[in-house]
């Protein structure tokens, strides 16, 4: 893999401009995707978007080691990486695919959570229940199916789901998040694998698929949650 020149001031820019350094955050979350059973050994990765760039971590690392001089930065266009003593993540052309079909999108979480691959094994897709994960995980949480880890095969399924969903689990592989935020991002990881486990529970205890939760219901909750009006 090339690289391209190292731009002017980069450790002073940020999505914002807000002449802040995104990743001292960006290292925090990522700390808290292990420390919270998100994923293990060296699995995951995580990016966040600068301008025409991303930070991104290095393959290999472990996540609540994570330093800000370990993250590596990526020209978006090319996906080729600044000098640096680490390479990027394996899944570099992944996170890169998924910047470029969302322009709304600046951070991009990508974990192994036990129970969410779980139920990807089996091939059941998350629900949306509870009073919060309909709106910040969708009505729809997606399957994507299998791709080799780490191939453009993955990268290409993930950003064409990618352009419908904040959230969605790579079968048999993890769980991926988008966020405007690392905030929004790790939120939705850490809701996702809260609802695995929920479901898990519940198809565990053998009495039945567990109800759905419809259209009309998520409606319904939408006009009393956010304008206190409910059905006639």
């Amino acid at each position: 893999m090339g690289y391209v020149d190292e731009p002017q001031g980069y450790k002073k820019e940020t999505a914002a401009g807000a002449g802040e350094d995104i990743r001292p955050e960006l290292c925090d979350y990522s700390a808290r995707l292990k420390q919270r059973g998100l994923t293990s050994s060296t699995g995951g990765n995580v990016s966040y978007r600068v301008g025409g760039d991303m930070w991104i971590s290095p393959t290999g690392c472990v996540m609540d080691e994570l330093t800000v001089e370990d993250l590596v930065r990526v020209n978006l266009e090319t996906g080729k990486p600044y000098p640096h003593m680490f390479k990027p993540s394996s899944e570099v052309v992944m996170h890169q695919e998924i910047f470029l079909a969302r322009p709304d999108v600046n951070a991009i979480y990508h974990s192994h959570p036990p129970y969410t691959i779980a139920l990807s094994l089996l091939g059941i897709e998350l629900q949306p229940i509870g009073s919060e994960s309909p709106f910040a995980l969708g009505e729809r949480i997606p399957l994507v199916p299998y791709e080799i880890p780490t191939s453009p095969l993955l990268a290409h399924a993930a950003a064409r789901y990618a352009r419908e969903y904040n959230v969605m689990v790579l079968e048999n592989h993890g769980l991926l998040t988008l966020g405007k935020t690392n905030r929004e991002a790790f939120n939705r990881t850490e809701l996702a694998e809260e609802v695995a486990k929920i479901l898990s529970i519940a198809y565990s205890i053998g009495r039945g698929e567990p109800r759905k939760v419809r259209h009309e219901d998520i409606e319904q909750f939408r006009e009393w949650y956010f304008n206190h009006k409910l059905p006639g």
